[in-house]
């Protein structure tokens, strides 16, 4: 099995979250389902009750690794910056309050050590990113209907654009959104080649608009730049997403529209014709 680093950024999730999903996750270390875990905490408060209640654990080589941020960077730096300390070359980027278990890993092996079994046409490019399909139980998180689908920029079209009808949100045109890929886009919590974190660049303005939709101008990112990059919809690859008060999806999400209309829309539109 190839060893994967699970990469948690977090701040103040400590005691509704980790609190009850680290334990399982130490669990997989011991297992060798994954290899190592790294949190990277935004304020300190997770970090300081973390380190009490897992210090033996890590005092005695437990492949636990966790930081504090200086200041604040906000999310999408965050996320870069946890995965930037991963020791592997496969990263689970998983959010502090979401939640995987031992089946996600064991499909992910299973579809990548597939894949790379397969002739070299259809190996896994070195820019790559293994999706769920499903956000569990969360209807517009199920994405189902793309489980092993393999998209990059030659054929993103076909999934973002689709047919008009009455809603369409371009006038005199003969394609709207596909607001079921955009939550695909928008989900997140999957692993990801660390060349990506390596390769990319973003526009330090641009990450204030997408507070909540961070995954999204991820991809769009990752779309643009890197050539060759492969997204891969896994059949049965699951998670648990949650949605709670005080969670940035929900109070930033009229933000994230605006971005996502202003920014993504226009990018891939402009693209198409």
């Amino acid at each position: 099995m190839q060893k994967i680093s699970l990469c948690i950024p977090t701040m103040d999730r400590f005691d509704n979250f980790l609190n009850k999903v680290l334990d399982n996750y130490i669990e997989l270390l011991k297992k060798q389902i994954i290899d190592e875990i790294i949190i990277c905490d935004e304020n300190g408060n997770d970090f300081e009750k973390i380190n009490e209640k897992y210090s033996n654990f890590i005092d005695n080589g437990g492949k636990l690794r966790v930081f504090k941020n200086t200041k604040v960077l906000g999310v999408f730096l965050n996320k870069l910056k946890v995965c930037k300390m991963a020791n592997n070359d496969l990263i689970a980027l998983i959010d502090s309050d979401n939640i995987v278990d031992e089946t996600y890993f064991q499909i992910a092996q299973e579809y990548m050590k597939k894949m790379n079994e397969q002739n070299e046409t259809n190996k896994l490019h070195e820019y790559f990113i293994i999706s769920p399909c499903w956000g569990r139980p969360h209807n517009g998180m199920d994405c189902r209907k793309y489980a092993n689908h393999i998209i990059d920029i030659n054929n993103i079209k076909n999934y973002i654009a689709i047919k008009s009808d009455e809603s369409a949100i371009w006038q005199n045109n003969p394609l709207m959104w596909n607001v079921l890929f955009i939550s695909l886009l928008n989900m997140g919590n999957y692993i990801l080649s660390k060349n990506i974190i390596h390769n990319i660049t973003f526009d330090i303005e641009m990450l204030p608009k997408t507070i909540s939709c961070d995954v999204m101008y991820f991809h769009s990112l990752v779309f643009k730049q890197l050539e060759g990059f492969q997204f891969h919809i896994v059949e049965k690859l699951e998670y648990d997403h949650v949605i709670h008060n005080g969670s940035i999806q929900l109070e930033y999400s009229n933000k994230c529209n605006e971005t996502l209309w202003e920014y993504l829309v226009p990018y891939f539109y402009n693209r198409f014709n």
